[in-house]
């Protein structure tokens, strides 16, 4: 709120529910924003429906409303004059041609106060008091927003290049898609050297020889270890935890050369 006084944006205010807004300054003046509470239906009018008011020490109170609150006004205000990428389709709607998006009137002149003639938003908004305009122009106010769970794409100046594309997104979709991206080609690797191994098992097998076989206790070692990271990947959800694994798995030693395996399932019904 305090970025849309300084900015002027009037409009911002509109579409607030509240009853009225304070800014105090060291100086002692203090800017006053509140609603017309006699507005009968606010959401149908196409004014702003609100008042400014400046007090300042040793001065007269000042009140302004930006707009009119004449219905007929808001339907001579007609931006779309000057802005030729934007369609009225409605007393107080106006759409972008490119990118969709619906503005107000008022909404629309301070979006696009740039590419119309310095004293539009004078004839839209009437003249602000001295009081007001002086305090604004004096003090180099910006907002600095920093949004971490949205990834805001960036405006084109050129409001006719502009494409139609949504404003923002979800950081956390966008991690989601890189994490996606990441487990899918991670998934093709492993099939890769999955089939690379399979096929060449049988020479690596013929390769072997005769080398030394591992002790009962170093494969025992081993099996323990890639069985931890089995479970450690299903609970991850990476392998399929309702594959059929055995029971038990038991190992006998023959001539303290060799472990062979024994499998266990459970009896069939």
């Amino acid at each position: 709120m305090i970025a849309a006084l300084f900015a002027k944006q009037w409009s911002f205010f509109s579409d607030l529910e509240f009853s009225s807004a304070k800014y105090a300054f060291q100086s002692g003046k203090l800017v006053t924003i509140r609603r017309d509470q006699a507005a009968k239906d606010p959401d149908a009018s196409t004014g702003l429906n609100i008042f400014v008011g400046v007090t300042a020490p040793d001065q007269r109170p000042v009140s302004w409303r930006p707009g009119s609150p004449d219905p007929k006004t808001g339907r001579s205000i007609v931006p779309e004059r000057y802005l030729s990428f934007l369609t009225r389709r409605g007393p107080n709607l106006l759409v972008h041609d490119y990118t969709g998006e619906t503005y107000t009137v008022y909404e629309a002149v301070e979006e696009f106060s740039q590419h119309l003639p310095p004293s539009y938003r004078t004839r839209v908004y009437g003249e602000e008091p001295p009081a007001l305009k002086s305090l604004i122009s004096n003090i180099d106010c910006h907002l600095i927003e920093t949004q971490r769970l949205l990834i805001l794409r960036e405006e084109s100046p050129d409001p006719y290049n502009r494409q139609r594309e949504q404003r923002s997104s979800l950081a956390i979709s966008k991690k989601a898609q890189t994490l996606k991206a990441i487990v899918a080609r991670e998934l093709a690797a492993y099939a890769t050297l999955s089939q690379s191994l399979d096929r060449s098992f049988p020479k690596r097998v013929i390769e072997l020889g005769q080398r030394a076989v591992l002790a009962p206790e170093d494969l025992k070692s081993r099996l323990t270890d890639l069985e931890s990271k089995r479970a450690s990947l299903m609970e991850a959800g990476i392998l399929d935890s309702e594959a059929d694994i055995p029971r038990c798995i038991e190992y006998r030693v023959a001539a303290g050369l060799e472990a062979n395996p024994t499998i266990e399932r459970e009896p069939e019904l």
